[in-house]
């Protein structure tokens, strides 16, 4: 917090002008060496705005922009799942579960610290390890071609680079497995 000088001290050159002026410098220095990363990257934003649409939050989003500043590796861990996913052919759909499971997890350490009041969110990253990989395999099945579509969608966008497609499709599939039909 910056601390003004006293409305008494009139003399532009007093010590408490000084040091108003001294923290209003730092504090621009701070602020513009430095400036946040997701201000820089807009496709970050792009992922959080879809991610949250797909899932069915419709919470103000921007209130995750400070604890986004590493998604990059979070989204290749989301679009490696996806390839497995969509390249699976019922062999390995358990391993495929479980690498985006890991990106869940790891979404949500990173995300969790500023999501409150985003209720949707709130509710999918508790449902992560509330639901065993035994249940979303059986969900997947249950619903494969309606999953498969999202996933090949959101796949799509992983390689176009897209990340607010890919956002909405992957939280849309995300919503299948971890918010429909769970109590």
């Amino acid at each position: 917090m910056i601390r003004r000088p006293p409305r008494s001290t009139h003399c532009i050159s007093s010590a408490a002008s000084d040091v108003y002026k001294r923290q209003v410098l730092f504090f621009a220095v701070a602020v513009f060496a430095n400036p946040p990363r997701v201000l820089q990257d807009n496709s970050i934003n792009d992922f959080i705005y879809g991610l949250l649409r797909g899932l069915g939050e419709l919470g103000d989003y921007t209130q995750l922009f400070p604890c986004a500043w590493e998604l990059e590796e979070v989204i290749g861990m989301f679009c490696e799942a996806l390839r497995c996913l969509k390249d699976h052919h019922g062999t390995n759909l358990e391993e495929c579960l479980h690498m985006l499971l890991e990106a869940c997890r790891r979404l949500r350490d990173q995300l969790a610290p500023c999501a409150e009041g985003l209720e949707v969110l709130m509710t999918f990253f508790r449902n992560i390890d509330m639901i065993g990989i035994d249940i979303l395999v059986e969900k997947f099945k249950k619903n494969q071609k309606e999953m498969l579509n999202f996933v090949n969608l959101a796949y799509n966008n992983c390689k176009e680079t897209n990340y607010k497609d890919l956002g909405l499709y992957l939280g849309e599939l995300l919503n299948l497995l971890f918010l429909t039909g769970v109590a």
